[in-house]
């Protein structure tokens, strides 16, 4: 690969959040994959080496899709793409990071074209190029999408329990490292109830750093459910830190779990919160909590386990 974007620079471009799905015309709609993004530079005679999006080396650690470039008609090419693993079909990013196995590069696009680099081309072009000269295979697949039905889209990756879609238009150019509307994602996201354990100091002058969140068991017994540090700010905060009352001990059965020790201002769990997350995942908690304020309408008896978003 000659002139162009180089390995440990370009930085791939990224969406920004929808509230909703919709449907346009003149719109790409995607899955949004549930994995690491990453940029594969691929060179027929030289290999495949993958970078991270913080512009980190990942080729070592992905030794399994070495390979990649051996699907290319020719030459040499940067692809835009998203490292999957998969469970029980379905992308599955806890097995990902726990270095589970198959894992597969699903390629959304194409920056680079041997010394042609096609940033300033739309993106309907970009994905053409890409079909067209890079071929699939068991460790990588082309994204796929739809036109136009948006809504529809999102509804059936939705049902198939996927994290959500991606919009972007059909004449978007690229802009490494930026974050624009050309582009759009809309999670699908579960609201759920947890107690407020209590929290963790930030490093800066806000109050709060993240809420300590509980839920009670199938047998009755209060546990930790993991932190939400987003949804609130410093005004906020001070608030909450004011309602929750003073310190108190650790009301988790057994103690202080090792992990929050030393770091966690413990409350008596009387006040509910509401929260937005992606997943109830396998070892019990909220995986991306959001706090979305406080339910003083609900008590311990709603805080239960999620039934939603577990994988």
């Amino acid at each position: 690969m000659g002139e162009g974007l180089k390995f440990g620079e370009a930085a791939p471009m990224l969406a920004q959040t929808a509230p909703e799905p919709f449907d346009g015309r003149d719109w790409l709609f995607e899955v949004k994959w549930d994995g690491y993004r990453a940029l594969a530079f691929l060179d027929r005679g030289k290999g495949t080496r993958l970078q991270s999006r913080r512009l980190r080396d990942l080729t070592a650690s992905y030794p399994d899709l070495a390979g990649l470039h051996g699907l290319l008609e020719s030459g040499s090419a940067v692809v835009d793409g998203e490292l999957v693993a998969l469970r029980d079909g379905r992308p599955d990013f806890q097995t990902l990071q726990g270095g589970g196995r198959p894992v597969l590069f699903v390629a959304f696009d194409l920056l680079q074209l041997e010394d042609d680099v096609l940033l300033h081309r739309p993106l309907a072009e970009r994905r053409r190029l890409l079909e067209e000269r890079l071929g699939q295979g068991p460790e990588l697949v082309h994204s796929g999408g739809v036109v136009g039905a948006g809504v529809e889209f999102h509804r059936a990756a939705v049902d198939r329990g996927l994290e959500g879609t991606v919009a972007k238009r059909l004449d978007s150019l690229y802009y490494p490292g930026r974050r624009t509307r050309d582009w759009l994602k809309v999670r699908n996201v579960h609201r759920g109830f947890a107690l407020a354990l209590g929290y963790t100091r930030a490093a800066d002058a806000r109050p709060i750093g993240a809420l300590t969140l509980g839920v009670v068991d199938e047998d009755g017994v209060l546990v930790y459910a993991g932190h939400a540090g987003t949804g609130f700010d410093e005004r906020e905060a001070r608030r909450l830190v004011d309602i929750l009352g003073p310190p108190a001990g650790c009301p988790l059965r057994g103690g202080t779990p090792r992990e929050l020790r030393g770091r966690t201002t413990w409350v008596n769990p009387r006040h509910v919160v509401e929260v937005e997350f992606l997943e109830w995942t396998r070892d019990r908690r909220f995986r991306h909590p959001v706090y979305r304020g406080l339910r003083p309408d609900k008590d311990a008896a709603d805080c239960r386990m999620p039934e939603v978003g577990v994988r």
